[in-house]
């Protein structure tokens, strides 16, 4: 990618004169993934038993160089385009490796109309970033379990209530506007529905209510190109979903 921008600095004098930044982002990025796993079936007495055991991995590398500087300013009643922008600075010029390691096991219970759903993993992440600027490097590691859990009672009649629980972990590429690399994100969610099968059609209707809260997300910050983290975001909502053939 490269992406070149003139952006707003600030607001229109009272003139009309806008005065703005004129930016340069060249990034490149390459990645491989790869998960194995293995499907377990069995029984214990009554119990029905579908168990996936598997490892994945991650490894991704990038490159980002960012200029910035001072551009022309612009009129909003008699503008004029084109105008020449002088030489930027560089102000970031980093590579960063990432690599992530996730053990993860999961068991899928039947007993009779009674379905259950337990899952549980470990990651390991590692990033390091390499400043070119100031010939220096840093690295940062992360690890930490995140779970599921999930519950369904499928009535004869179609209807089918459930509930379930989930946590996340996701280490985040990319640095700051002063060049530290980002902590990794952190979720978790509630949700409870109903799902219904209707037996006059092939189709599948569900209903549910949801929330998440999220840690250390990326929002816009200020300096203009650059990413903060906030401290949480929350989501809550319902939804409607028809599926059908």
């Amino acid at each position: 990618i490269d992406f070149q921008s003139l952006q707003m600095a600030g607001a229109p004098d009272g003139a009309g004169n806008i005065a703005r930044n004129a930016i340069r982002s060249i990034e490149d990025a390459r990645g491989l993934s790869m998960d194995h796993g293995a499907e377990f079936k069995f029984e214990t007495g009554p119990v029905s038993h579908t168990a996936l055991a598997g490892l994945d991995y991650q490894l991704s590398r990038s490159n980002w160089e960012y200029r910035f500087a001072a551009g022309p300013s612009i009129n909003v009643v008699t503008p004029v385009y084109g105008q020449a922008v002088g030489a930027l600075t560089t102000i970031i010029n980093n590579e960063q490796t990432l690599q992530q390691t996730g053990l993860y096991l999961q068991d899928q219970l039947e007993f009779g109309a009674l379905k259950a759903t337990f899952g549980i993993r470990h990651d390991w992440s590692k990033q390091e970033t390499d400043n070119r600027l100031s010939s220096s490097s840093s690295d940062q590691s992360s690890r930490s379990f995140s779970y599921r859990a999930g519950l369904l009672y499928q009535f004869q009649n179609g209807m089918a209530p459930y509930a379930s629980y989930s946590t996340s972990f996701e280490p985040v590429v990319g640095v700051d506007a002063s060049g530290n690399a980002f902590d990794p994100t952190e979720a978790e969610q509630f949700e409870i529905g109903l799902k219904y099968e209707p037996g006059f059609v092939d189709a599948l209707i569900t209903a549910s209510l949801f929330h998440i809260r999220q840690e250390n997300v990326l929002t816009p910050g200020p300096t203009p190109g650059f990413n903060v983290q906030t401290g949480e975001i929350r989501s809550r909502g319902a939804e409607l979903e028809i599926k059908g053939n």
